[in-house]
């Protein structure tokens, strides 16, 4: 059973600009960026306090459809979460270490 950490729920800002639609590689083709301005990011934490567990989805709030999904084991809230173009931030607490990690 898992809670959803509501104010951890991250929508996509439509006044951000994007600086490049895509890279150059090195062979001249250029790869292009997953840029979904629809993509919602939701974090739910585990009920039961002998299993902690942070999961974070990134959602399609048109389609429903969930883009990714990650599990971390051993980990707690407060959970913060930041998004810009095609990459996202997520700051959360081990037991273990009892410090703040990142991810990207």
């Amino acid at each position: 059973m898992c809670s959803i950490i509501t104010d951890s729920c991250y929508i996509y800002s439509h006044a951000e600009h994007v600086s490049a639609q895509g890279d150059v590689l090195a062979d001249r083709s250029v790869q292009y960026k997953y840029l979904n301005p629809n993509l919602v990011g939701v974090v739910t934490e585990s009920a039961d306090p002998t299993r902690p567990l942070v999961t974070v989805y990134l959602v399609d709030s048109v389609s429903g459809a969930i883009v990714y999904h990650t599990s971390h084991k051993n980990a707690l809230g407060p959970v913060h979460m930041t998004h810009s173009e095609n990459w996202i931030v997520v700051r959360m607490r081990y037991i273990i270490s009892s410090h703040f990690y990142f991810f990207v």
